[in-house]
């Protein structure tokens, strides 16, 4: 039983058909084979009526590389100039920006303004200094949380500040109403919703000025390589599948389901308050700021937390799989990438649990997992 989505979406079926579908066709750079063409075409329109028509969209292997490619702008700019970039970045993006990021600023080739989240997982703009600054990076809905940022607001702060804004939307990608136009640069990833590993797509603003890291003249000359067409067919199937309705539904159901069994409380009412209480509960974040197939929370009893790292194992010897924290960071000791560079006490984030749930789990699954969690606890 797979609980983990924000890792990966289970591939769809209609998907793996397409991709099937999709590799019979040669490269299609050479042949110009008209209906391999047109898969390619109808992919990129779905995107842009996703995202808004002011956009290039380039296909990349995914969001690792679209986050790299945005970077390499900043780069190649000092390369040309030698003034070194002030950017802003939160604390809890993606290990492609955060990991990238820091080590360039540990070999002083550019200046990071590093912004904390709450405990839910949101950055607010009032949080942001302008000045000075190149770029700003921000994901559209939090990993970890689920916590859906106000990129809106802050890219209304960029163009008055004359500041480039990178959005990593990979999580947000068909689960939101996703503003028109919010983003200079817009990092996708397909195995968020259903489509296959390894396949994503960077959106950037029409006219601005852009430096390809892969040269070659595929994508407008502005990422070369060979289209994989198999992923665009499979990409372009899981799109018109992917039903965010029942993944959001699923999380609503565990969340009433889990409340009838324990306690559960939101952090900040903890931390308000005079009393933790003596039974076992649940500390829950971003009830009202997260999308809802994600739950993300801590396991307690009284001043004891639950190591979420015992409870996941235990889990996994029971073929279920979930996450503690974010699943692209969980081999690293650095705080930066994850909610373990929030102010949360401590003591709460060493049992930090992800779930996230898809359209392909069931009421019997999330059942069961509810049942296991409990028997783990006690």
């Amino acid at each position: 039983m797979y609980f983990d989505s924000n890792a990966n979406h289970p591939m769809l079926k209609c998907a793996e058909m397409g991709y099937l579908e999709g590799i019979k066709y040669n490269n299609i750079s050479s042949t110009k084979d008209p209906k391999a063409m047109k898969y390619k075409d109808d992919l990129t329109s779905a995107i842009l009526a996703e995202h808004g028509n002011n956009y290039d969209v380039i296909y990349t292997s995914g969001g690792s590389e679209s986050n790299s490619t945005i970077i390499y702008q900043l780069l190649h700019e000092y390369i040309l100039t030698g003034k070194k970039p002030r950017v802003v970045c939160s604390t809890i993006e993606h290990a492609s920006i955060s990991y990238h990021l820091q080590q360039l600023e540990e070999q002083n080739i550019i200046s990071v303004d590093w912004i904390k989240p709450d405990a839910h997982g949101i950055i607010h703009a009032d949080s942001i200094q302008t000045k000075n600054i190149s770029m700003i990076f921000l994901q559209s809905v939090n990993s970890e949380t689920g916590a859906i940022q106000n990129i809106k607001s802050i890219y209304e702060l960029a163009q008055r500040e004359n500041i480039l804004f990178a959005v990593d939307n990979v999580q947000g990608f068909m689960k939101r109403v996703y503003p028109t136009n919010v983003g200079d640069y817009i990092s996708i990833s397909f195995h968020k919703v259903g489509g296959p590993i390894g396949f994503g797509a960077l959106l950037i603003k029409k006219d601005l000025h852009f430096y390809p890291m892969i040269g070659g003249k595929q994508n407008k000359s502005m990422r070369g390589g060979t289209y994989n067409i198999g992923a665009m067919v499979a990409s372009l199937c899981a799109i018109k599948r992917f039903d965010y309705k029942k993944a959001s539904e699923n999380g609503k159901y565990f969340w009433k389901q889990i409340k009838k069994k324990i306690l559960v409380k939101e952090y900040n009412d903890l931390i308000n308050g005079k009393v933790l209480p003596a039974g076992p509960y649940i500390i829950r974040f971003g009830e009202q700021t997260s999308l809802p197939h994600t739950a993300f929370f801590s396991m307690a009893r009284g001043h004891e937390i639950k190591c979420g790292t015992m409870i996941k194992n235990k889990l996994a010897k029971q073929g279920i799989i979930i996450a503690t924290g974010s699943a692209c960071n969980n081999e690293s000791a650095t705080i930066i990438g994850s909610m373990n560079s929030s102010d949360i006490h401590d003591a709460v984030k060493k049992g930090f649990l992800r779930i996230s749930f898809s359209e392909k789990n069931n009421k019997s699954e999330i059942n069961k997992l509810i049942e296991s969690l409990f028997l783990v606890y006690n």
